[in-house]
């Protein structure tokens, strides 16, 4: 279990360093984030397959994932980038980075 936990955790800080770095937000920029998006989440899915008891907030955490791949995949289709999908981005890194903190906590724990 733990060394799932530390793969999510590189996965999350590799979405992380996607989303504040200064690149053109393009379909290539998207279909990156999308891919790591969906690779954090497959990740996250098995760890919580793995517990015998998941957490109220992991589950919440992995559903806002899911969410934000559909989002991610449109953006990577060649969907407009709007003043809406900059909010949801800008929301998706403060969520990735709680999403940090709680790995964090949880290593140390």
């Amino acid at each position: 279990m733990l060394e799932i936990v530390r793969q999510a955790q590189a996965q999350f800080m590799e979405i992380e360093s996607i989303l504040s770095s200064n690149v053109a937000k393009d379909q290539n920029y998207f279909t990156i984030l999308s891919e790591m998006t969906d690779k954090a989440y497959v990740t996250m899915n098995n760890g919580m397959s793995e517990s015998a008891t998941v957490c109220h907030e992991c589950a919440q955490h992995r559903d806002y994932l899911l969410s934000m791949l559909d989002l991610l995949e449109e953006l990577s289709a060649g969907k407009e980038f709007t003043s809406d999908d900059k909010e949801q981005l800008d929301a998706f890194a403060q969520k990735i980075g709680e999403i940090l903190s709680k790995i964090s906590s949880a290593l140390e724990a």
